[in-house]
């Protein structure tokens, strides 16, 4: 392969120095150094140019005006190996012409004016192309006979209506693998035996037609027959519209050599053509091929062929670029049966846009098919009731689908195949289960496509082991969307796993799920989540009354003036400094130990005692921080404040307390709290009569403020020496 792509890369360098296609032979066969190539094509030249470099080894002087080529025309390039004079008006060659030249291997003087075939001296010449000129005969010269090594030649004149006898004889010990012979016009006599001279001949392109005249074709057939040819080539055997009698090419049953067959460039009808088959499958054939031919149905049946004496050997069968006269689908009955050999089978430039159904499984041996530039799309690869998708191709090695009209890629269960060709279709992307049925598969062609470069090109562009794809990556460009049109599909960013991959997606997407959850549920514990949220739930019961409050509060009545909320610990100091002389005032108080009904859960008379209350009272000390009952009475207390837009709270200091003993959650307090400080200097021995003084202040506000709360907290700070 690498080798094959270094002389692809040097013939694009060599014709885009030389500006003019070069000849593959000539290059293979001459060329030795880029430095000893002429091209003086299309100059003006009237002769050939005597200062070119004597080690000049190919020379093409085409498409100029020189008449004639005199002894010293070449005397001075003795390494001169490749000429090529076409179209260039050439009368005349002198029989010394090449003297000088004993190294000229390729010759080309077609598509020239010579009058007779020239006499040459080329004892080491190759190839030889007389073609096209104006000779009225194929008489040889005898110098001929020094052709030894003599591989391809080429002769052919419109002038020439007649083949003689003697004709070819100087060639008839030579070694001819090809003999092209013709110009596409019709013959009118042919002296039998004449090419039966050519006993070592190969290989003959036969280009004349035989309308009417099939009865020379049979002396053509009958005389190579006794050659050595193996391939013969008809081109343009049957011109347009002609009406063929008889079998023709009956002698093709008994030609034991002929191995290939060809008709290029013809006219065929099916009246015709069911005799042909007939008589290349049941003579020695292994390759039969057509090509640039128009198919004409002059049978109301179509194509039809059932049986034979015989199986045929045929292995290889070719249909390429065939034009349909009557432009319709047309009618093949074939029993596949008699083609059980067939290995190789190409259906190329036919219209086809329909497979039939039984192509694949009636061929078991088939190792390739080639059914490239047509029509032909998924609905009609994989058209009711074909099943093809379910087919078996066990020996298939190569298949070609290229410069179809394939939107998506072919389905295929193939796991012989080693050559795929999809290129220049319509397919926009190409998936890892595309090629699951292509288990061996070694060559991938599928460039030249309008590929989206997304997501869906990912697995193509990132996975696929490349030494599959020699197109790579030169012919793999984007179509869509716009911005990356023209653009090499290896160029594109952002095709990476994250982006195109939805598994990974989704377990990146869990695992910062996972991680917000587990980061959540620690900050929900660290910072007293379970304590809020059941706050909060009982706040929201207590919130909907609390806005009716709010509503109703100047007009209210309330069952107590105040709910006091303190640790048991305290208990006796407030049952007897606080309790008992607040009652003596004819205050109503809520006090839990002696007021919450039993058999109820607890917050809820914490609630209902908050709300029938018009103060709470909060006796802090280090016990009422340690309580949780009375962190509860004070957060319920603190929303409800809130949620009713009235100051309901008042804090009895019964000892000092730092602030930071109480949890941040416990001193949530409206943004513009006050503290009020009722404290006094005297103290008193029994301790009662200067707690009843220090009351009084307190006492009056509770009883006697105004219901309208300014958002301050009262905070009573009771300094007691009696306990």
């Amino acid at each position: 392969m690498s080798a094959l792509r270094l002389l692809f890369a040097l013939l694009l360098t060599l014709d885009f120095v030389f500006g003019a296609e070069l000849d593959p032979n000539g290059l293979r066969l001459c060329v030795t150094s880029m430095s000893r190539i002429q091209n003086l094509s299309g100059q003006n030249r009237t002769a050939v140019p005597s200062d070119l470099p004597p080690d000049t080894e190919y020379l093409d002087i085409s498409n100029n005006t020189i008449r004639a080529l005199t002894d010293g025309a070449f005397s001075q390039l003795h390494r001169l190996c490749f000429l090529k004079m076409t179209n260039c008006g050439l009368t005349e060659i002198s029989s010394r012409v090449f003297e000088k030249t004993p190294f000229l291997k390729i010759l080309n003087v077609s598509l020239n004016q010579l009058s007779v075939v020239p006499d040459l001296s080329l004892p080491n010449i190759q190839i030889l192309d007389l073609s096209y000129n104006f000779y009225t005969s194929y008489q040889l010269p005898k110098a001929y006979n020094n052709f030894k090594n003599l591989e391809l030649f080429a002769l052919g004149s419109g002038n020439v209506t007649s083949v003689h006898l003697s004709d070819f004889e100087p060639l008839q010990n030579v070694t001819l693998q090809h003999l092209i012979l013709g110009t596409e016009t019709k013959w009118l006599t042919y002296e039998s035996g004449a090419l039966a001279k050519l006993q070592l001949l190969q290989k003959i392109s036969l280009k004349t037609t035989f309308c009417g005249n099939m009865d020379l074709l049979d002396l053509i057939l009958a005389d190579l027959n006794k050659t050595q040819v193996t391939a013969m080539r008809f081109v343009k055997v049957f011109p347009d519209v002609c009406n063929v009698s008889g079998n023709p090419f009956e002698r093709i049953q008994n030609m034991t050599r002929i191995r290939n067959v060809t008709l290029e460039n013809t006219w065929l009808n099916t009246s015709f053509a069911e005799i042909f088959f007939k008589d290349v499958l049941q003579g020695p054939v292994l390759a039969l091929s057509f090509v640039n031919v128009t198919y004409n149905e002059d049978t109301p049946d179509g194509f039809r062929l059932l049986n034979l004496t015989h199986g045929s050997p045929i292995q290889f069968v070719s249909f390429d670029r065939i034009i349909h006269h009557q432009y319709r689908y047309p009618k093949f009955d074939l029993n596949f049966n008699l083609v059980l050999q067939l290995t190789y089978l190409t259906f190329s430039g036919t219209g086809m846009n329909i497979l039939p159904c039984n192509l694949f499984s009636a061929i078991p041996n088939l190792e390739r098919l080639d059914i490239s530039d047509n029509r032909l799309d998924e609905d009609g690869f994989w058209r009711v009731p074909c099943s093809h998708k379910n087919a078996s191709y066990p020996k298939l090695k190569q298949l070609s689908l290229m410069a179809t009209a394939f939107k998506r890629f072919p389905q295929i269960r193939a796991p012989t195949v080693l050559s795929l060709y999809v290129d220049q279709n319509a397919i926009t992307s190409i998936f890892a289960e595309d090629l699951a049925g292509f288990t061996s598969l070694q060559t991938l062609k599928a460039g030249s496509n309008p590929f989206a470069c997304s997501c869906d090109a990912f697995w193509f562009v990132t996975s696929l082991n490349k030494s599959l794809v020699p197109d790579w990556p030169l012919s793999y460009t984007c179509s869509t969307p716009s911005f990356y049109a023209g653009k090499s599909l290896d160029s594109i960013q952002g095709l990476n796993a994250l982006n195109c991959k939805t598994w990974l997606q989704a377990v990146l997407g869990l695992a910062v799920v996972l991680v917000v959850s587990i980061v959540s549920v620690f900050l929900f514990w660290k910072l007293d989540g379970a304590w809020y949220s059941k706050m909060l739930w009982v706040w929201i019961q207590s919130k909907r009354r609390g806005h009716k409050l709010s509503r109703n509060l100047q007009s209210a009545s309330f069952s107590y003036h105040a709910f006091i909320s303190y640790s048991h610990r305290d208990a006796d100091w407030v049952e007897s400094h606080l309790v008992t002389p607040l009652e003596a005032a004819e205050f109503t108080l809520c006090v839990h130990e002696r007021d919450f009904v039993p058999g109820e859960w607890i917050l809820d008379n914490i609630v209902k005692c908050v709300e029938s209350s018009y103060k709470t009272i909060f006796v802090l000390s280090k016990h009422f921080v340690q309580s949780d009952w009375c962190n509860y009475e004070l957060f319920f207390t603190q929303h409800r404040s809130i949620s009713v837009q009235h100051d309901s709270m008042v804090f009895v200091l019964l000892k000092p307390i730092s602030a930071d003993s109480l949890p941040k959650r416990r001193l949530r307090a409206p943004g513009s709290a006050r503290f009020n400080s009722f404290t006094s200097s005297h103290r008193r021995g029994n301790g009662t009569a200067g707690n009843v003084l220090l009351l009084k202040p307190f006492a009056k506000r509770l009883l006697h403020e105004d219901r309208q709360t300014d958002g301050h907290l009262d905070v009573l700070d009771v300094r007691i020496s009696a306990h």
